[in-house]
């Protein structure tokens, strides 16, 4: 047999103290969040204070005595990292529940347009935009349509077109300004494709298993040209793995399978080689990611070594940068390598005193705690 509670009704007199009491209530829920946040704050800046104090020192490569060229400026490892942080209180006060965490799984490729920061994160397989300006993040290819299967590379286009080189796809994946699926380009062919970059209406795909340049028409997805051919002799390539183009057109290939890095003009033709195997400075052992800075100089990512070596236009070694570890400025299995000469100002706190930069070094790690670290080349060095 069932039964029911008869509702008492609360005399009105005591209605007020009751409501008091409830505002005490949460109140001190506000106040207890509050100092619990404080309090976890407190012990995070104490855990933290060695930390702390060891970022706030500058590194500079090559390191003292040495007249410093290169500045570790931060690391950027997700969204975290560029938006602004909210407090405990005010996380209780508007009731927002826990951020997605979106934090950059196993980085490789990289690009960077106009204050955005494109990651291709093998680990997560998507590309994460991260825009340092407006203090967003978008990711690109979760989803369908156009989900990414396994992102090694990204260029973007002076309007804003992104293009993915998937080698789980095996073509490269197109998409709008807007982070929107647009076309696929290369998927009957069943492209090996290691990297990607776009110069003028061209799109150049490293292929790496036929060891080739394939050069393609960005709008239709025609084969325009190739350059080089499978093979370890000059103007020859095995398993190249990345590729840049500097404003003449000249192409730089990271020729891993032969431990060096190729050189080809405009119009394809071999024109120089850098570096070869061998442990010592300006040699290589797994040379991946490659960029190349207004003045001609050549940055090479070597996995092996886990640094970045810069040549000059004949192939002198100049200097190398990067160090094994997660201190700051130090890489875990580097990837890749992008150079950006328009968003100095985004990162110029940064900046040690007295030193002004050039332009900023973007390297990806697959590893470790550093996932992107941003460099400055000083001027006047």
């Amino acid at each position: 047999m069932m039964t029911c509670c008869k509702l008492r009704s609360v005399p009105r007199s005591t209605m007020p103290w009751r409501l008091f009491i409830l505002g005490i209530c949460v109140l001190s829920l506000g106040l207890g969040a509050y100092a619990e946040g404080k309090a976890a704050e407190k012990k995070d800046k104490g855990d933290k204070k060695g930390k702390e104090s060891q970022e706030n020192t500058p590194v500079f490569f090559p390191p003292p005595p040495e007249q410093p060229r290169i500045q570790f400026l931060r690391a950027l490892n997700g969204p975290k990292d560029i938006k602004p942080k909210v407090s405990g209180f005010k996380k209780f006060l508007v009731g927002e529940g826990e951020e997605k965490d979106d934090t950059i799984g196993k980085a490789y490729g990289l690009a960077f347009k106009s204050g955005q920061l494109f990651v291709c994160d093998t680990g997560r397989n998507y590309v994460a935009e991260l825009d340092l300006k407006k203090k967003s993040f978008t990711a690109i290819g979760r989803d369908y349509p156009g989900q990414l299967k396994k992102p090694v590379g990204v260029a973007v286009d002076t309007d804003g077109t992104t293009y993915v080189a998937d080698t789980g796809l095996k073509c490269i994946m197109v998409y709008s300004p807007e982070g929107h699926y647009a076309r696929a380009i290369g998927l009957a062919a069943k492209l090996a494709a290691a990297d990607v970059a776009v110069y003028e209406d061209k799109l150049y795909v490293c292929e790496s298993e036929q060891g080739q340049i394939i050069i393609f028409d960005k709008i239709t997805g025609e084969e325009r040209k190739r350059l080089g051919t499978k093979g370890s002799d000059k103007g020859q390539l095995f398993l190249p793995s990345s590729l840049t183009l500097d404003p003449d057109g000249n192409v730089f290939v990271s020729d891993t399978g032969n431990s060096r890095v190729m050189k080809f003009n405009s119009h394809g033709e071999f024109v120089q080689q850098f570096g070869q195997v061998g442990t010592g400075l300006g040699q290589f052992v797994r040379p991946k990611g490659v960029a190349v800075d207004h003045s001609g100089r050549m940055y090479a990512v070597d996995v092996a070594f886990e640094n970045v070596q810069i040549f000059d236009r004949e192939g002198k070694l100049l200097l190398f940068f990067g160090q094994t570890g997660n201190a700051p400025g130090g890489v875990n299995l580097p990837a890749r390598v992008c150079i950006d000469y328009d968003s100095v100002d985004l990162f110029k706190d940064a900046v040690a005193p007295g030193y002004s930069v050039e332009y900023l070094i973007f390297v990806s790690s697959q590893y470790g705690a550093n996932k992107v670290n941003v460099y400055g080349f000083l001027k006047g060095q």
